[in-house]
């Protein structure tokens, strides 16, 4: 065989081979087109079935609000704007009045108190879920309404320092100031007077809990009070208390000529 023979021949394979590899080749492309075709078929399909979805639930709801939705602890689905106000009137009509329980029971106005529920928002809120932002976002405060997970806060308005003003009534009413005991002298007798323990309203405490418990509807609290002890107790003033003579002193205001006015006050002073 000649250098020429040898060389056509191997010209002639690299042919052969680079065409094998080209059907190889178109046919992986083909392959892939084929797949990513399907691809896109199948999106494009999953696409139509949540448009379709999307559009057969928003019409099936035109006019109400998804269900699965509440405001607070209230369920308002299927119910239109309106009807949803009403029920949540209703709702706020129980905090007309807050309770107060403790040391006594007490009922004050929420209009005292600068409490106020806007029921027409709420609802409107309410009814803005799952219409609101993007398509993804729609998606999703639908999917959580389904899963009874979306909750619309239950807002009060109301403002602390007012609400504690209105108050003021209230912790007057429970606060005691605490008394000393004392001494009074009878003759050669020492008498104690009693003390009293005092108490006062845990008010950051009970603004804290009425702030806490209006977003969910809670109308009754509980009022909590401490004590406070006065610095001499009766017990204490009873073991303080003299019970034999250790001296005596008597002035007489005829026997000087000092009669100021100063003088007799700082006399009563000691005497005392």
């Amino acid at each position: 065989m000649t250098l020429k023979n040898f060389r056509d021949m191997l010209s002639r394979r690299d042919a052969y081979e680079s065409f094998l590899a080209n059907g190889r080749e178109e046919r992986r492309r083909r392959k892939d087109g084929r797949w990513q075709g399907r691809i896109i078929v199948l999106l494009l399909l999953v696409c139509a079935v949540v448009t379709v979805l999307v559009a057969a639930d928003y019409w099936m709801n035109y006019g109400k609000i998804y269900r699965g939705v509440s405001v607070g602890s209230v369920p308002l689905g299927g119910k239109t704007p309106g009807e949803a106000q009403q029920i949540l009137e209703e709702r706020a009509g129980s905090l007309e009045e807050i309770e107060l329980t403790g040391p006594q029971e007490f009922t004050v106005p929420s209009d005292r108190l600068g409490v106020n529920f806007d029921a027409e928002a709420r609802a409107h809120e309410a009814y803005a879920v799952g219409r609101q932002g993007d398509i993804f976002e729609r998606i999703g405060d639908r999917a959580e309404a389904i899963l009874n997970t979306r909750h619309v806060p239950l807002v009060v308005d109301y403002d602390r320092e007012r609400l504690q003003k209105g108050l003021s009534g209230v912790f007057s009413a429970l606060t005691v100031e605490p008394i000393e005991a004392g001494f009074e002298v009878n003759g050669s007798e020492v008498s104690v007077t009693q003390s009293r323990t005092g108490q006062k309203v845990e008010e950051e405490k009970l603004l804290d809990d009425i702030e806490a418990g209006l977003p969910e509807g809670q109308r009754e609290y509980k009022v909590s009070v401490v004590t406070e002890e006065p610095e001499l107790t009766t017990a204490e003033a009873e073991s303080l208390k003299p019970t034999t003579l250790l001296g005596k002193y008597r002035t007489d205001y005829r026997e000087t000529s000092d009669k100021s006015r100063e003088r007799v006050e700082n006399l009563d002073i000691a005497s005392n």
